[in-house]
């Protein structure tokens, strides 16, 4: 008896330390995406609401803006989810496959280290220093020792996709490189399955 009141009170205290991120979520993720398709059927003001249904998609669909930012965004999406998945894999494949064990450990806590760094100031750094529109701007320096002009980047039509691809540079998945390398020693990564084939043969 013991035992399973003990069994219960530990459910209790797990299903509390559950429930908090859970409300979190709810409050901060679930509520607004909801509270936002709800209102895009809405004439919505914080003093005053009035339903006008599917108007909204309507002016929305109208717009060439939106076909621009949308033909732009898939651009990005396609290009981040083919080389976050492919540039991680062949980066954690030429890990896996080093010589010496010793440098393959050096290196994996190398790439590990743009992991830690918050993305904004990745993103400062492309936009202030490398990829600024200014004459100082380390590209536009290279640029013009080849007597190039100045480019805008960011602020160019024709070259800010290829500046938000650059800005992700070296393309691989951060998150994706630390579950691999998480689980590189594991039956489940990498060597797990370079292992499995000795289980097999």
């Amino acid at each position: 008896m013991n035992g399973i009141k003990n069994r219960r009170k530990t459910n209790r205290v797990a299903y509390l330390w559950l429930a908090i991120p859970m409300l979190v979520v709810a409050v901060f993720c679930v509520y607004p995406a909801i509270s936002a398709i709800i209102r895009s059927f809405m004439e919505w003001t914080p003093s005053k609401s009035k339903w006008i249904w599917l108007k909204n998609y309507k002016d929305l669909f109208q717009d060439k803006l939106f076909f621009s930012a949308f033909k732009n965004m898939s651009i990005l999406l396609v290009f981040n989810i083919i080389t976050g998945n492919v540039m991680t894999l062949f980066l954690a494949e030429l890990l896996f496959n080093l010589r010496w064990k010793k440098t393959e450990k050096v290196f994996r806590y190398l790439f590990l280290l743009p992991a830690l760094v918050p993305g904004m100031v990745n993103v400062l750094l492309w936009k202030n220093v490398i990829l600024s529109s200014s004459e100082e701007g380390l590209v536009n320096i290279i640029l013009s020792w080849f007597g190039k002009p100045a480019q805008g980047w960011y602020f160019d039509k024709s070259n800010v996709i290829l500046s938000l691809i650059l800005t992700s540079f070296p393309w691989w998945g951060k998150f994706s490189y630390l579950l691999r390398w998480v689980t590189s020693d594991t039956s489940i990564g990498l060597r797990g399955f370079g292992n499995r084939g000795n289980y097999t043969a």
